[in-house]
């Protein structure tokens, strides 16, 4: 019942900072629980960084085939971007990373960034510690100041090197969270980890 309601939160914060349309919203929520759903013992644990790059092009070339597919029969796939341009009072409001291409960037550049992450030697050098309750607060911290100052990159108005710097951001989100904030941390002097028994 709390997933739900954080899912209902989530979605309505969404629409009320115009980040998405409701269809847009509910499509995302059940898309999400149907795809948990199937692939909740699919969990890539011990995978190649290659699976990683192969699920990134996967994404990204069904994607394309898709879009080419819907233009071909004639389909308008950006007909809420028409709409929204033809109806909002400030066509500003309508902001390049709220299109599809977007997300799929977003997406694509995340699979990356975990299989990058996860093969680092940052990250191998640490993947059998347990942090103490010191560390995991900073850590989170550190993590959150992190990924909001790459955030808040000014982003370019060629859209070109947009989408570039976009990829290059959310790819670097994973790494950052998952590999680098904690070798910081664990250079840090605080109380020291414990070996994970596997």
């Amino acid at each position: 019942m709390v997933y739900f309601l954080l899912l209902l939160a989530v979605g309505l914060s969404r629409i009320f900072i115009l980040a998405h349309f409701p269809h847009q919203v509910l499509g995302g929520i059940v898309a999400g629980a149907a795809l948990g759903w199937m692939l909740e013992a699919c969990v890539p644990a011990e995978r190649k960084l290659s699976f990683y790059l192969a699920t990134s092009l996967a994404l990204l070339l069904s994607a394309i085939g898709l879009h080419w597919s819907m233009a071909a029969l004639g389909v308008d796939i950006d007909w809420s971007i028409h709409l929204a341009t033809k109806w909002c009072l400030d066509p500003e409001w309508i902001r390049v990373d709220t299109r599809p291409f977007a997300s799929l960037c977003r997406d694509t550049a995340s699979a990356v960034g975990l299989g990058l992450a996860i093969h680092s030697s940052l990250y191998t050098q640490l993947r059998h510690e347990r942090p103490g309750w010191k560390q995991r607060a900073v850590g989170a911290g550190l993590a959150l100041a992190a990924l909001q100052g790459l955030n808040d990159v000014v982003q370019p108005e060629n859209i070109v090197l947009w989408y570039g710097l976009n990829f290059l951001k959310y790819a670097s989100f994973p790494w950052v969270v998952v590999a680098l904030v904690p070798w910081l941390v664990r250079s840090l002097p605080l109380t020291q980890t414990r070996p994970h028994s596997e």
